[in-house]
């Protein structure tokens, strides 16, 4: 029996980095310039149905938002339009990095995020 409903993979922050490296590892030398102005790293607090707050991360590019779940087993990347992304995580804050930014900060840190105190907090109240 097949379903359509797309779980989470809880390594959000590592999904994201692990996105980008795919979208430049397959890219042509044209294209990376291109992805490298296009693409923009988000990390937010978002709230569930319920009110709770969570940190969340995913990928935007122009009108589109990326980001990976589970679906019938299997980790896959989606794509939502901005809008209904935002609504459907009621995007509280957001945090946002141009790729630079992301290199810059996961060698810093030695992790993809999150790097705000604020996410942070919320990841270690998860755990």
């Amino acid at each position: 029996m097949s379903s359509n409903i797309i779980f989470p993979t809880n390594t959000c922050f590592d999904d994201t980095v692990e996105f980008i490296a795919q979208k430049l590892c397959n890219a042509t030398t044209a294209e990376v310039l291109v992805l490298i102005e296009e693409l923009i790293l988000v990390h937010a607090i978002c709230a569930s149905p319920e009110g709770r707050l969570y940190s969340h991360a995913w990928i935007e590019q122009g009108e589109w938002c990326y980001e990976r779940g589970i679906l019938e087993e299997e980790a896959i990347y989606y794509a939502l339009e901005k809008a209904e992304h935002y609504a459907k995580r009621d995007v509280q804050e957001k945090f946002v990095y141009s790729l630079e930014e992301v290199f810059k900060l996961n060698e810093k840190y030695g992790n993809s995020g999150p790097w705000e105190p604020a996410l942070q907090a919320l990841c270690r109240r998860s755990k």
